[in-house]
């Protein structure tokens, strides 16, 4: 009985011990977020954008990949290359990064664009499609 006892108190305690070893922690990837606005200010190394909770910064560097979003299939999968030089002032943007503490700043990974033009070319054809269906 007594050899069963410290079996089982042997097992228990190193049992303990590895699982807080083997168990996987919180923070062992940081995931990426996604920040959507429209922009209002562009400059070579940051872009800003007005989002629904307000404005964000997003950090641009030599890494940043940039890829246009085609009106006609707006899916991240559709993307083509792009760079920054096709942004403008007023387009749509998809960033992603990891949004600072503060929520002001985003270091952008990725740029996905919708630019003004080819949403206002894709509202005009829908509004002529409801004007020939009715």
């Amino acid at each position: 009985m007594r050899k069963l006892l410290i079996l089982s108190v042997f097992i228990m305690l190193f049992g303990g011990i590895f699982s807080n070893v083997l168990a996987q922690s919180d923070n062992v990837g940081i995931k990426p977020n996604f920040v959507g606005g429209e922009v209002t200010s562009i400059s070579e190394n940051k872009i800003v954008l007005q989002t629904k909770d307000g404005a964000i910064e997003a950090v641009l560097s030599n890494k940043t990949e940039y890829k246009r979003v085609p009106p006609d299939n707006p899916s991240l999968k559709s993307a083509i290359a792009s760079n920054l030089t096709e942004v403008a002032i007023g387009d749509k943007l998809l960033i992603t990064g990891v949004v600072s503490a503060d929520k002001k700043t985003i270091p952008a990974k990725a740029v996905y664009l919708l630019t003004k033009s080819d949403i206002a070319q894709k509202q005009s054809k829908e509004t002529e499609k409801w004007q020939t269906r009715g």
